[in-house]
């Protein structure tokens, strides 16, 4: 990942702020992604924000929360997932009060 594209990433806290003002109180954001920078990155966003985290993985077939994504596997996941690639999970709940 590019610093400069930093400002770009769906867990930037501009983006961030917008999901947790749409997101109901005590809401659950699903994190699925097969990049781990990526996904350490999000996960220093999210305790940034100081933000319940309920669940964090970085193999999530192999983990407990296997069944915590529905089911549903992207065209990419399947494709890096296939090519031996982990899946990093997390389940973050939103903190804002009614």
């Amino acid at each position: 990942m590019k610093d400069r594209d930093e400002k770009k990433r769906l867990t930037f806290p501009f983006y961030l702020e917008k999901y947790l003002r749409l997101l109901k109180p005590e809401g659950i954001i699903h994190l699925k992604t097969d990049s781990e920078p990526f996904f350490d990155y999000s996960m220093e966003q999210f305790r940034a924000y100081g933000l319940p985290i309920l669940a964090e993985t970085k193999n999530l077939y192999e983990s407990e929360w296997n069944e915590d994504h529905f089911g549903i596997k992207t065209r990419f996941e399947k494709i890096w997932f296939d090519k031996g690639y982990s899946i990093n999970y997390a389940r973050i709940q939103n903190k804002k009060e009614a």
